[in-house]
């Protein structure tokens, strides 16, 4: 692990939760959240450069409490199953290093010292995972949620120097579409 992505991690670890309000954002801890440990022998360390942004493919669900949905997607990351038609494997955690719920709170995920993990042909080796909630094929993104994304990138941009040019949408490693229309028309404005 180099130095960078060491400090980066402890940086995003010990925010505390007045620290992520001032920067714009209100982080949920994976302590707050309830995580069980990553399975660190199946995920691979890596170097952040860059972002990807993804939707959950899924509806937002504001009932539902962004702690408990986060312990259901770890819990389906680590252990075999499928993703829409296609099998995966066990992950070591959950996929995404950040998780924006319809809220605008942001949940830290996988440890940004390695790579998340995909269901689509491409490597993940040197990006940072940022999941918003929802469909954004048939939904927008909630104003909370855009505003959340645009601190958290900000953040992660002056925290890792990552250039405009390395802001990108799930589409554009993978034929997905993921992060739908309605997410991906904003994802100028953050680079």
């Amino acid at each position: 692990m180099t130095i960078q992505v060491l400090a980066a991690a402890i940086l995003i670890a010990s925010l505390s939760m007045r620290e992520a309000a001032a920067e714009g954002f209100e982080l949920v801890t994976r302590e707050a959240w309830g995580a069980k440990p990553a399975i660190q022998q199946r995920m691979t360390e890596h170097q952040p450069s860059g972002l990807i942004i993804h939707h959950t493919s899924v509806a937002q669900q504001p009932k539902l409490s962004l702690e408990r949905k986060m312990r259901g997607l770890q819990a389906f990351s680590q252990r075999p199953g499928k993703v829409g038609k296609r099998r995966k494997p066990a992950w070591g955690d959950v996929p995404y290093h950040f998780y924006i719920g319809v809220s605008g709170r942001i949940a830290v995920g996988r440890s940004l010292q390695y790579a998340g993990d995909t269901n689509t042909n491409y490597s993940t080796s040197g990006w940072i995972q940022v999941v918003v909630e929802g469909d954004f094929t048939k939904e927008k993104p909630t104003q909370a949620q855009l505003a959340a994304l645009r601190a958290l990138t900000t953040h992660l941009k002056t925290t890792f120097g990552i250039t405009g040019a390395r802001i990108t949408a799930h589409d554009d490693h993978a034929s997905t579409n993921c992060p739908g229309s309605a997410l991906k028309r904003y994802l100028p404005t953050l680079r």
